[in-house]
């Protein structure tokens, strides 16, 4: 779970960084 929980995070930060 807490490898998904990482790629979730991840993947937010992406977004927020309009990558």
């Amino acid at each position: 779970m807490a490898y998904s929980f990482c790629l979730n995070q991840s993947f937010k930060l992406t977004l927020l960084s309009g990558g």
